[in-house]
């Protein structure tokens, strides 16, 4: 819903279905509407909305500008309108949630944050500069340093040892750490952006950098003490220190909870235990200087520990070769009496890490079905048959229009996945949501450039064929598409 009044000037339109059919009063005036996005921070009643000049480019917005009308719930939705002094240059995106609340309780929940203008219609505020900053960064690094290399590293099935002080200098391995741990303090929404762009060049680099920042540097985030942050996020920043996250076991895969590994207490050496058991699957096991392992204390409970693979009681076992994400290195490795520091956390509490790491697969999965289309589109309008060129038969135009709308539907769902966990709101259903349309569009776009591409597409000559073999990994990692079906009806028939 949007205000129809005064269209020379944007106008920022709150709306709450939760408010529905309620008329508020006089006495609402004290109601407030909060929100959070990539960093920046805002807050309005009905007299006026601020954005701190220091969280955001949207640093024009009046603090104190008069509202254009009252507090309302004309039609069901209208809550309140404030007017925006300026248009930002590229807004864009889909609904963006935010909390309603009083000064004594909670009310509602705000579904969607809209602004209009003779310009048209958006509804994602900007980035803050440094975080636009860094995703430059980040494409003029791919663009230099991973697509050029991609095809070479995924012939020798592996990244170069000097991949990761690059990543770390650059701050990709740390995307999630709050400057309150000396870390950037960057946004889900940078976070998965950031996993995207890598996809486009490089899926597997991709998914290792998606897994470090939610898997592993969010549980030094969530449980890590002080003592263990100051020994190893120093070297993390830097790259010196290479992480892996140890869950998934020989019969231990979509049921997490079988996990058999077993952690028992050293006597005498308190916080520290001894791990015994197998892990495989685990991505980048074999190049981890320090894995995140999950394993049972009890018959009953599972919790996580920081182990350090220069031991003993660490042993490779296999190197796991896959049809796609071939440079990841994925292992299978045994633990024998491995000495291990406790993170205290129970396994639902490290198991929530996922929700955040699934968007980060979403975000490569966008990444590589953008890729694709990209190339699809490129490639139909050079190629002639029949006097044609591809991208003029209907046959073809199809396909990319599928892609296309598939493309777009998948970015949105991401979009309000991460822009409501920046929001500090449960993304259960929606990460799920993000990850399953997200890693399927991307196989059924992958395999239609190959389509497009007809037999060269099957070629080694053109990159498409490697996407669609990648493509598939986002339908399996951070759990597969079962999965998140099983998660997302849970949480809409509860």
């Amino acid at each position: 819903m949007f205000d129809q009044r005064g269209r020379d000037e944007p106008r920022l339109v709150l709306a709450s279905p939760s408010l529905r059919n309620q008329r508020l009063g006089a006495d609402s005036r004290g109601l407030l509407f909060r929100g959070r996005r990539q960093g920046a921070s805002w807050e309005g009643t009905a007299q006026g909305l601020s954005l701190p000049a220091s969280k955001s480019r949207l640093s024009d917005v009046s603090p104190d500008v008069g509202a254009t009308s009252p507090l309302l719930a004309q039609r069901g939705i209208i809550v309140a309108t404030v007017r925006i002094l300026r248009w930002p240059s590229h807004w864009s995106g889909t609904d963006s949630p935010c909390t309603l609340v009083s000064r004594e309780s909670k009310l509602g929940y705000m579904s969607s944050i809209a602004v209009r203008s003779d310009k048209g219609v958006a509804m994602f505020p900007e980035m803050p500069a440094h975080e636009v900053e860094f995703l430059d960064k980040v494409r003029d690094f791919v663009a230099k340093e991973v697509l050029p290399n991609t095809r070479e590293w995924e012939a020798n099935t592996a990244f170069p040892d000097e991949i990761w002080p690059k990543l770390g200098k650059l701050g990709l391995l740390t995307m999630t750490l709050p400057k309150e741990f000396s870390g950037p303090g960057y946004s889900c929404a940078v976070y998965c952006e950031a996993c995207k762009e890598i996809a486009k060049g490089d899926p597997a680099l991709a998914m290792n950098i998606a897994a470090i920042n939610a898997l592993c540097v969010g549980h030094f985030v969530r449980f890590g003490s002080k003592e263990q942050c100051d020994k190893y996020l120093p070297g993390i920043k830097t790259g010196d220190i290479k992480l892996a996250w140890g869950l998934t076991e020989p019969d231990a895969g979509s049921d997490a909870r079988r996990v058999k590994t077993k952690a028992t207490p050293i006597e005498g050496k308190p916080g520290y235990f001894h791990l015994n058991g197998q892990k495989m699957f685990i991505t980048n096991g074999g190049k981890a200087d320090l894995i995140i392992m999950v394993a049972r204390t009890s018959e009953t409970e599972l919790s996580a520990f920081f182990m350090e693979t220069n031991q003993p009681g660490f042993k490779l076992t296999k190197r796991i070769h896959t049809v796609g994400v071939k440079a990841s290195n994925t292992v299978q490795f045994e633990l024998n009496d491995a000495v291990a520091w406790h993170t205290p956390c129970k396994f639902e509490e490290a198991i929530g890490l996922l929700y955040r790491g699934r968007l980060g697969i979403a975000g490569m999965a966008v990444g590589i079905a953008e890729k694709a289309f990209e190339l699809s589109v490129e490639y139909s309008k050079q190629r002639e048959q029949f006097n044609r060129r591809l991208c003029d038969m209907q046959s073809v135009q199809n396909m990319l229009a599928d892609s296309a709308m598939e493309l777009e539907a998948a970015r949105l769902l991401l979009q309000k996945g991460y822009t409501m966990f920046d929001q500090g709101l449960p993304v259960i259903k929606e990460s799920s949501f993000a990850k399953l349309y997200a890693s399927e569009t991307a196989n059924r776009v992958t395999n239609r450039a190959i389509q497009i591409h007809g037999g060269r597409g099957m070629t080694f000559e053109y990159l498409v064929e490697k996407l669609w073999r990648d493509a598939k990994l986002t339908e399996i990692g951070e759990g597969c598409s079962e999965i998140q079906r099983m998660v997302i009806a849970k949480q809409v028939t509860k």
